[in-house]
């Protein structure tokens, strides 16, 4: 996902969980929906993350193979190939591709579980305006 639209998606996400006493019912009624709506998104960048990791693995073998067996100078161990591939301009970009990604599903993992604990903090404030008009 597009960096600016990630931003923006979680600024969005920080609005819609604001709950007021005046929102509070609205809230807990769209809280599933909400909830539905970024697993869905976390579902597609999960599946985008996985293609990633796939990708940086073949590129690895690849470069691997390559400095080990078809590069006009021999390197003595992996420390040297690892050096070689690390500073492979393909694969920092893979590299950074997926570094970028892994934040993003972090972020919506992180989400959801706030979405989660939403639904407590609606029952604790409703808990709480209950005891406040029965005096108890």
């Amino acid at each position: 996902m597009d960096k600016k639209i990630f931003n923006e998606l979680m600024t969005n996400h920080d609005k819609e969980l604001t709950i007021t006493k005046d929102n509070i019912s609205q809230k807990s009624m769209e809280l599933p929906l909400m909830y539905n709506k970024y697993l869905d998104i976390f579902s597609k960048q999960l599946k985008i993350f996985k293609r990633l990791t796939r990708e940086r693995e073949e590129l690895y073998g690849n470069l691997y193979k390559n400095y080990k067996f078809f590069d006009n100078h021999t390197w003595s161990n992996k420390h040297e190939i690892e050096t070689q591939i690390f500073n492979d301009p393909k694969y920092q970009a893979k590299k950074l591709e997926y570094d970028e990604q892994e934040i993003q599903v972090k972020q919506l993992e992180m989400l959801l579980a706030n979405i989660k604990s939403t639904s407590y903090t609606i029952r604790n404030i409703v808990d709480y305006e209950r005891f406040k008009m029965t005096g108890l």
